[in-house]
């Protein structure tokens, strides 16, 4: 059993125990996301009570379990491109996940953030790290979002300064355009900096503020550095 307490930035302090996520310690192919990411995750679902949640890239399904965990009573759909896991021998998306979820998680193979078709009051993002990967699983998320409405996105703190691998960054340049875009956003990390959670805590004008966001694309990020060049990429 473990026991989480957080406290976010307006000093409230949060309690949760966490029980059967200890046993995915045992469990294989849990590469990503890390336990502290998970109970990250799992805390925030706590916290606002979604009863609709889509999962963008389900792999083995770690945070599928956590997601259940966390709300067992929401209804939950898991997206992934993929019918099979190269590292996993080929097992579908999600086995980790199966013995341990009921009948309100439904896994969807083949299929991406353009397959939503519900409401969605949390979504929890990490398919493909491509910018332009990464911006149209929020946008379609976006579209479906009913307020308040939360966001986790996973690798928002990774660095993008390495060569050669500026595409896979998608979600650090998302976070960064997000903050310059509203900065008075609830926004949180967990402890290592690689999970960041925003909040809507009300109705957004949603088809002004995704014109917003492609116009940041474009613009000089709050350090000075440019966010994104959408030229480079194809959609």
């Amino acid at each position: 059993m473990l026991h989480l307490v957080r406290r976010d930035r307006r000093g409230n302090i949060y309690m949760y125990t966490f029980p059967e996520v200890a046993d995915l310690c045992r469990l294989p192919c849990i590469w990503s996301p890390s336990y502290d990411e998970l109970h990250f995750v799992f805390a925030a679902v706590r916290k606002y009570a979604p009863k609709s949640i889509v999962e963008i890239g389900t792999g083995a399904g770690g945070g599928t379990c956590v997601l259940h965990f966390a709300m067992p009573s929401a209804m939950i759909h898991t997206y992934d491109i993929s019918t099979y896991l190269e590292a996993a021998e080929g097992k579908p998306p999600g086995y980790v996940a199966m013995p341990y979820v009921s009948e309100n998680v439904i896994f969807h193979y083949r299929s991406t953030a353009v397959d939503i078709r519900m409401l969605v009051d949390f979504a929890y993002i990490d398919g493909d790290h491509r910018h332009a990967d990464t911006f149209v699983d929020f946008v379609c998320c976006f579209f479906r979002a009913r307020f308040p409405y939360t966001v986790a996105l996973h690798d928002v703190g990774l660095a993008d300064n390495i060569p050669g691998r500026k595409a896979e960054y998608g979600p650090t340049r998302l976070w960064e355009v997000l903050k310059h875009l509203q900065p008075r956003w609830d926004y949180e990390m967990s402890m290592y900096e690689t999970m960041g959670i925003v909040h809507f805590p009300r109705e957004y004008n949603v088809h002004c503020f995704i014109g917003q966001l492609f116009m940041a694309l474009e613009e000089t990020a709050t350090h000075g550095k440019r966010v994104i060049d959408i030229h480079d990429y194809k959609v």
